[in-house]
C-alpha cells in the first residue's frame, strides 16, 4: 500500500494544494454569509449588494476548486488501482510453478476481482476525501478560534467524541469482515469447480446435488454478509447519533453566548455554518475508521500475497549457458516423493545427450511428467542432482531459455493466431515463417483464414487435435536447444499423426524428449533411446542407427 502511495505522491501533493485553496474559499463563504446577515440587520442597502456579490463569487471559486480537486482525486484513484492490479498480476507471474500448483483458483480470482475492488473503492477513494476532510477541519477550526477561542475548544472537544466510537466496535467489525471475505473465497471456489466439472454434472445427472451444494455455500456467504452488515450498521448508527447530539449541544452553548451578548447574530450564523462544516468531516473520519477497520483483513490478504511472491524480473539475468547450443542433461541419483507417499522416482541415473532423441514411455502416474517438471526446476529434489553441461539447474537463472515444453493439454489464449504462435514475441514477425509452420503441423485452413484470425479463450473454436497441433507449432518456433513434447500425437487422426511424426523425425540440432504411447514403429526407429519408467526406476533401450 505504501509503495503505491509513494508512486503517486505527486498527485496527493497537487490535491493538497488545490484543497487548501478550496477550504480557504469555503471558510470565506461562511464569513461572508454572516456578514450578509449583519448588513441586512443594519439595513445598510448600499453595502448589501456588494456583500451578496462577494458571496456568490466566493461560492463560484469554491466550486471551481472543488471540481479541480475531484478531477485530481479521480486520476489518483485510477492510477493507484492500475498500479495495484499490475503489482498483483506481476506478483502472480512471480509465483514458482510449485506454489501456483497449490493455489486455490477460486481464492485467487476472489482476490483479483472482489478483494482488489474493495481496496479500490474503500481505500484509494478515501485518500482524496481524507485530504479534503483534514484540511476542512484545520481551516474551520482556525476560523472558529478567530471568532471565539473558547467556543472553538468546546466545539472541537464535543465533536471529536463520535470519532472514538468505532474503536468500541473495532474487533467485532474486523472479525465479521474476515469471516465474510473467507466465505466469498469459498463460494467462488465452489462455483469455479462447478464450471470446470459441467460435463460430468450433466453426464451423471447430478444437477440437484450440485445445486444443494452451491445453495449451502451461498447461504453461508449470505449469513456472513448479514452479520457483517449488522455490526457495521450498529457502529455507524451510534456514531451518527453521537454526531447529531454533539452538534445540538454546541448550538445550545452558542445560543447562550448570544443571549449574554458575547456574539453578534451574524457571527452566530457564521459559527453555525462553520460547526456544520466541521461536523461533516469529523463524522466522515469516524466512518472512515470503520471502513478501514472492516477492510483491514482484505488489505492484509492481498498485500501478503503480493509480498510473498518473487517479483517478475525486469531484465534477464545472465545465464552461464546463454552462448552454448549443444546442451546435455545429467540426472544423478535422483529421488522424489509427494507428501506422505512412497518415492515416485527412486535413485534414478540418466543422461540426455545433446542433439539426441529420447522416447519416454510408462503407465499413467509412473512419474514421467514429474521427471519433466524436475528437469524444468519446478520443484525441489528429495535427493540427487540435475545439471545441464555440468551446471546445477539451481544455479541457472532462466530455464525457459534452455527448455521448451509442449504439454498434453494445449493452452490457447484469447487472441489472434499470430499472437498464439509467437506468444506476443514481436521479434518473430515474418508471416511466411509462421504460415510454413502451420502447414507443417497440418493447420492449412488457418493459413487461409489469415494470421489475424481470432482464437477464442481456451480454443473453444478449435478441435482437440487442432489445439494440440497449435501447441506443437508454438514449441517448434522457439529456438531452445532442448525440446520436451508431452503426448504430441494424442487426439490426432491418422493423416495428421503422420504429419506430426514426420515433423518430429525432421527435428535437427536439438535434444528432444518425447513422452508418448502412440508412436508408430517407423517413428520409434528415429529415436536414439527408449526409456521406460516403472516402479520408480527407469530402463533405457538403445536403438540401432537407422
Amino acid at each position: 500500500m505504501k509503495k503505491i502511495l509513494r508512486k503517486h505522491f505527486h498527485l496527493i501533493f497537487i490535491g493538497v494544494f488545490i484543497g487548501i485553496l478550496q477550504m480557504f474559499a469555503l471558510t470565506k463563504v461562511q464569513f461572508i454569509k454572516g456578514q450578509v446577515l449583519n448588513v441586512a440587520m443594519q439595513k445598510n442597502m448600499n453595502e448589501l449588494p456588494q456583500v451578496i456579490f462577494k458571496l456568490f463569487a466566493a461560492i463560484f471559486i469554491m466550486a471551481i476548486f472543488g471540481y479541480l480537486f475531484s478531477f485530481v482525486n479521480c486520476v489518483f484513484m485510477e492510477r493507484s488501482s492500475k498500479s495495484l492490479r499490475e503489482l498483483f498480476f506481476q506478483s502472480f507471474l512471480g509465483c514458482s510453478y510449485k506454489k501456483y500448483f497449490y493455489l486455490d483458483e477460486g481464492e485467487l480470482m476472489a482476490k483479483y476481482s472482489k478483494e482488489i475492488s474493495v481496496i479500490e473503492q474503500n481505500c484509494f477513494s478515501l485518500v482524496g476525501t481524507l485530504v479534503q476532510m483534514v484540511l476542512q477541519i484545520l481551516f474551520v477550526s482556525a476560523a472558529l478560534f478567530y471568532l471565539n477561542s473558547w467556543l472553538a475548544v468546546i466545539s472541537f472537544v464535543i465533536l471529536v467524541a463520535p470519532v472514538l466510537v468505532p474503536k468500541i466496535f473495532q474487533k467485532k467489525v474486523s472479525n465479521r469482515s474476515y469471516d465474510k471475505m473467507s466465505k466469498v473465497e469459498k463460494n467462488i471456489s465452489v462455483v469455479n469447480g462447478i464450471l470446470n466439472g459441467f460435463e460430468i454434472i450433466k453426464n451423471f445427472g447430478i444437477e440437484k446435488n450440485i445445486f444443494e451444494n452451491f445453495k449451502k455455500s451461498n447461504d453461508n456467504l449470505m449469513d456472513a454478509e448479514n452479520e457483517y452488515e449488522k455490526s457495521y450498521a450498529v457502529s455507524t448508527g451510534v456514531s451518527f447519533a453521537f454526531s447529531l447530539g454533539s452538534q445540538a449541544l454546541i448550538m445550545i452553548i452558542a445560543g447562550f453566548y448570544i443571549y449574554f451578548g458575547f456574539l453578534k447574530a451574524g457571527d452566530f450564523f457564521t459559527i453555525a455554518g462553520l460547526i456544520a462544516s466541521l461536523r461533516v468531516p469529523l463524522y466522515w473520519i469516524s466512518t472512515m475508521f470503520q471502513t478501514l477497520i472492516a477492510t483491514k483483513p482484505i488489505r492484509k490478504s492481498v498485500f501478503a500475497f503480493i509480498e510473498n511472491n518473487i517479483p517478475m524480473r525486469e531484465t534477464a539475468i545472465c545465464n552461464p549457458l546463454d552462448n552454448q547450443q549443444d546442451l546435455s542433461v545429467f540426472v544423478e541419483d535422483l529421488s522424489y516423493a509427494y507428501e506422505d507417499k512412497n518415492f515416485i522416482l527412486d535413485h534414478i541415473h540418466l543422461k540426455f545427450e545433446a542433439n539426441k532423441k529420447y522416447l519416454m514411455i510408462g503407465e499413467s502416474g509412473c512419474g514421467k511428467s514429474t521427471l519433466m517438471n524436475l528437469l524444468l526446476n519446478y520443484d525441489e529434489l528429495d535427493s540427487g542432482r540435475i545439471s545441464v553441461n555440468g551446471i546445477d539447474i539451481k544455479e541457472l537463472s532462466d530455464m525457459e531459455k534452455i527448455i521448451t515444453i509442449a504439454r498434453q493439454e494445449a493452452v490457447i489464449f484469447s487472441g489472434t493466431i499470430r499472437d498464439n504462435l509467437t506468444l506476443y514475441d514481436t521479434s518473430i514477425s515474418k508471416d511466411e515463417f509462421l504460415e510454413t509452420m502451420l502447414k507443417k503441423v497440418g493447420l492449412n485452413k488457418f493459413v487461409t483464414e489469415g494470421l489475424d484470425y481470432i482464437l477464442e479463450e481456451d480454443g473453444i473454436n478449435l478441435s482437440g487435435g487442432e489445439k494440440k497441433r497449435f501447441s506443437l507449432a508454438r514449441a517448434l518456433i522457439r529456438e531452445t536447444p532442448i525440446l520436451i513434447l508431452d503426448e504430441p500425437l494424442a487426439n490426432l487422426d491418422g493423416e495428421n499423426m503422420e504429419k506430426v511424426e514426420n515433423l518430429i523425425s525432421d527435428i535437427k540440432n536439438k535434444l528432444v524428449i518425447v513422452i508418448s504411447h502412440q508412436v508408430s514403429d517407423k517413428l520409434r526407429q528415429k529415436f536414439d533411446f527408449v526409456m521406460e519408467l516403472k516402479g520408480g526406476r527407469i530402463n533405457v533401450e538403445t536403438l540401432p542407427e537407422a
